[in-house]
């Protein structure tokens, strides 16, 4: 169980989780690692004003760390990796492969034609990092 099933069970014991309209648009406080792990962020967290035991105490009451849920976020970030590597090799300049990741954050970090946003954001936010924060930043009215 993940999500709204495990934080209405009986497991869910650290209160309400944070609510994502509620999260800060920047700095992220969640991160995402490649193998699928989620953290908060303790200076993000501090930088945006937000409890860094709340949001713990979010990734444990939604069980965001289930194996289930990693996996997907751990293949999701395998998919962009070899994207990355489909258009640029070990000869490709450092600012071409910086315009790649730039054109992929484009698609997954903004919004598409309605307004909707991927499914594991956080996932491509992490991957893409300071590339993607800048895009985010250059977009921050829908945030």
């Amino acid at each position: 169980m993940s999500c709204g099933q495990f934080k209405d069970s009986d497991h869910n014991r650290v209160g309400q989780p944070l609510k994502p309209t509620a999260l800060p648009g920047q700095p992220a406080i969640f991160r995402v690692d490649r193998h699928g792990q989620i953290t908060q962020d303790d200076d993000a967290c501090r930088q945006a004003g937000v409890s860094v035991e709340h949001a713990g105490a979010t990734l444990t009451a939604l069980n965001l760390n289930c194996e289930r849920l990693r996996v997907v976020r751990a293949l999701i970030w395998e998919a962009l990796e070899q994207q990355l590597a489909r258009e640029c090799d070990d000869q490709t300049a450092d600012d071409a492969v910086a315009q790649a990741l730039r054109q992929q954050a484009r698609v997954f970090l903004l919004p598409d034609e309605n307004g909707d946003l991927p499914a594991f954001f956080t996932t491509y936010r992490a991957f893409f990092g300071d590339i993607g924060e800048a895009i985010l930043g250059a977009h921050a009215h829908w945030i």
